[in-house]
């Protein structure tokens, strides 16, 4: 049975979005390109939780339901699209990715693949298992002629799965807006905290944000964002690492204002890795980074691959007025592809609308980088927001 919200917009094309459930790390990406794309008509399948119903704008024109197995999820997104015959299928996870490129019943070339992470990526799971995530993407890979990537590092192992097809750099926004007080309006030294943020877990590594704080000998004080497994709370805490538990919004940025530096010790690239990164560059903070092949493609200034190292940024960057300013800078250019009009046209192009509508919409015309007919891509370095350079 499809529930089904009364469409603000009934827009000249029609999306269908597959999410394997609300909880998924990828939502507040998934709702952020609805509101990028107001002229489309965006249908959702999901797995809905109904205190979550209002977490996505009203360009949604309905939500549909996905069964909890395997099979019937097969069927309910077959059935879906036979009955909205979208313009486009999006699917957003490896998860929903399978649901939609095993279904034949959907033509190829109406498959938008987001996978918001590859799962071969994870660093905690065997070696076998990365092996047998690969080679199902690699037997899925000609099950979409579009794949539509939310970060630079996923654009390159995509154009390296996806040898012929379009590869689309839809580029993340910050989620939230930081609070008034920024860090950018204090004076340097006046509080030296380092502070990290995100779910205590594998991924965000906060076993490597202890050792970072363990090696700056008592020079900054250092605090972590967050609640999750109790045995990374015991490592942060064991290395004189505050850990404030889980926060809400307003919480979360009176504290990013207050910091001196924003240390970044992920593992791997999670869902929401650019928007954090974002979230911490507009409250005002320097961004360090553990060097990670996600955050050597964004090319962030004063990363490094060791503790020790990391920690003396920190420390440079908490008091040092001049290296501060240059910092910012750097970071700004860095960050500077990932704004609200470069998504919606990177959107508009993934679903083919027109460059009229987007101008309406975000005030001004972006160009539209690559026809349907794009070539094999090659890489030179880290890609930037748009797309690659073609043979």
């Amino acid at each position: 049975m499809v529930t089904v919200a009364t469409p603000t917009f009934a827009g000249p094309t029609r999306v269908l979005h597959v999410m394997p459930s609300l909880n998924e790390e990828c939502t507040p990406v998934v709702r952020s390109y609805l509101t990028a794309s107001p002229h489309v008509e965006h249908w959702l399948i999901t797995t809905p939780e109904a205190e979550d119903a209002g977490q996505f704008p009203p360009q949604l024109a309905g939500v549909l339901p996905l069964p909890p197995t395997y099979w019937g999820r097969l069927r309910a997104v077959a059935d879906a699209y036979e009955s909205l015959r979208p313009d486009f299928v999006h699917a957003h996870s490896p998860s929903a990715g399978a649901y939609v490129r095993l279904n034949h019943r959907i033509p190829r070339k109406f498959i938008i693949y987001s996978p918001h992470v590859y799962l071969f990526e994870r660093r905690d799971i065997s070696l076998l298992r990365r092996a047998a995530h690969v080679l199902a993407e690699h037997c899925l890979a000609g099950r979409a002629t579009t794949v539509a990537a939310t970060s630079p590092r996923e654009a390159h192992l995509a154009a390296r799965l996806h040898r012929t097809h379009r590869i689309i750099h839809v580029p993340q926004v910050a989620s939230d807006r930081p609070a008034a007080a920024t860090a950018a309006s204090r004076q340097p030294g006046s509080r030296s905290l380092a502070v990290g943020t995100g779910p205590l877990c594998a991924q965000t590594d906060p076993s490597y944000f202890a050792k970072v704080a363990a090696s700056q000998g008592g020079l900054l004080e250092w605090m972590w964002i967050g609640d999750g497994e109790q045995q990374y709370r015991d490592i942060l805490q064991e290395a004189g690492v505050h850990v404030t538990g889980h926060l809400d919004k307003t919480k979360t940025e009176e504290l990013l204002a207050s910091a001196s530096v924003y240390v970044h010790t992920e593992a791997w690239e999670g869902s929401n890795t650019t928007p954090i990164l974002l979230q911490a560059a507009e409250a005002g903070l320097p961004v360090v980074a553990r060097q990670t092949p996600s955050t050597k493609a964004l090319r962030l200034p004063d990363s490094a691959d060791s503790p020790s190292e990391l920690a003396s940024h920190a420390v440079r960057l908490s008091h040092s007025s001049w290296d501060r300013a240059a910092h910012r800078k750097l970071l700004k250019d860095a960050l500077a592809p990932y704004n609200h009009a470069a998504q919606a046209a990177r959107l508009a192009e993934a679903y083919r609308t027109k460059a009229d509508n987007l101008k309406e919409t975000w005030g001004k015309e972006q160009p539209l980088a690559h026809k349907s007919d794009m070539p094999v891509p090659t890489f030179h370095g880290a890609p930037s927001a748009g797309h690659f350079r073609s043979k």
